[in-house]
This record gives C-alpha cells, structure tokens and sequence, in this order.
C-alpha cells in the first residue's frame, strides 16, 4: 500500500513539473531585439561604406524621407514609423535574420534584408545594397540614434 501511495505521489509530481510549459506567446527576445524594441530610431545621417557622409541632397526621395520619421521596432515583429507629432505613417513586420546580422524589414519604402553593422543603446547602423546616390544605387550605411 505504501509503495503505491509513493509511487502515486510520484508520478503526480512528475506530471506537474511536465505539465509546467512557457507561455508560446511569450516568448524570450535576445539582448540585440531588446535594443531594438526599447528605443525608438531617427536618421541621423547616411555614409558610403567607408564612412564617407553622404549629403542630403545626393539622396533618392525615399531615403531622404527617413530623415523626418520615428522608426519603432515593437515586441510582435510589427515595425511603424511615425512623424514627429507621433502620428502613424507607415507599418510593417521585421525580423533579426542569419545569426541576428541581418534585419529584414518590409515597410512599404523601406523594404530588403539589411545588415546589422552596429547596436547599441546609442547607435543603430544599417547597411542598405541599393541606396539611391545622385540617381544611382549604392551600398550605405543607414545611422540611427536615438530619437526621444
């Protein structure tokens, strides 16, 4: 009788513990989402690969237009860009890709796989193959601070 009631109190321990499951809706984020997700991104300036600042003025409508938005990466793989009155101009998804050094966002206008040169709390640099420079496309790196 006593082997049983152990036996008993064992196995509804053991279905317990298998039974405790994470939530599939929440779901873990990496420390390179999380710099993502809690800082909102304003364009501070587009450069060659090299480095290079890359005036305004050389650059294609779509790319200048980043200059005058909030990009915010949010926790469900939505992204939005907001005007500076905080207005909602634009969404989409993204995702971190291939080892979290590569961002794939799909906004309209803002759209591809682009690399993830650098993160921090301070500094976003992604790497765009096909910026519009003097009507020509080109590799840049798009850099972005901080825009609260």
């Amino acid at each position: 009788m006593m082997k049983t009631l152990v036996l008993g109190l064992l196995s509804l321990v053991l279905f317990t513990f298998a039974s405790c499951k994470k939530d599939p809706d929440q779901s873990e984020t990496s420390a390179k989402e999380d710099m993502l997700i809690n800082t909102p991104w304003k364009l501070n300036r587009v450069t060659d690969v090299d480095g290079k600042v890359i005036d305004r003025s050389r650059l294609g409508v779509f790319t200048d237009a980043i200059y005058a938005m909030s990009i915010q990466f949010q926790t469900n793989n939505r992204v939005r860009a907001l005007n500076e009155s905080g207005q909602v101009l634009n969404g989409g998804t993204w995702y971190l890709k291939e080892n979290e050094t590569v961002v794939d966002i799909d906004v309209s206008g803002f759209a591809g796989a682009f690399k993830l040169v650098t993160l921090s709390s301070n500094s976003l640099t992604l790497q765009q193959s096909n910026v519009q420079v003097d009507g020509k496309a080109q590799a840049a790196n798009l850099e972005f601070i901080p825009s609260r």
